[in-house]
């Protein structure tokens, strides 16, 4: 589910990042400033473990990630790495909630997806 179209993305200032297989697009415990939604590729959001990984989701075109610690102002409780080559689109927290804000349509849809990933990770 599409969440911003890339045009009102651009007009919020948004840039179009390139990450390389393996790239880390964040770690775990680094303050969160910018938004993330996925162009091209997928990305990883996990937990390092021991022996293995903890995937808290997968995202491809389309979709964003990592807003949570965005919006409540704390750090990433996670990783989130490329697992083919990506295109991201990366907005500043000041610009992504100056668009929520100004797109109330937007914001609703926002809302709706969080929701519904609450929904999905309670069952």
């Amino acid at each position: 589910m599409t969440v911003i179209h890339s045009s009102l993305l651009q007009q919020y200032g948004a840039s179009l990042n390139r990450f390389a297989k393996g790239e880390y697009v964040f770690h775990e415990s680094w303050p969160a400033h910018f938004y993330f939604q996925v162009e091209e590729g997928s990305v990883k959001l996990f937990n390092a473990g021991e022996n293995n990984d903890y995937i808290q989701g997968l995202f491809s075109h389309g979709e964003s990630f990592g807003e949570p610690p965005l919006i409540a102002g704390f750090c990433y409780p996670a990783n989130a790495k490329a697992i083919t080559n990506c295109k991201i689109w990366v907005l500043k927290k000041a610009d992504y909630l100056r668009l929520l804000r100004d797109n109330p349509g937007v914001h609703f849809e926002f809302t709706k997806m969080l929701a519904i990933r609450l929904f999905h990770k309670n069952k």
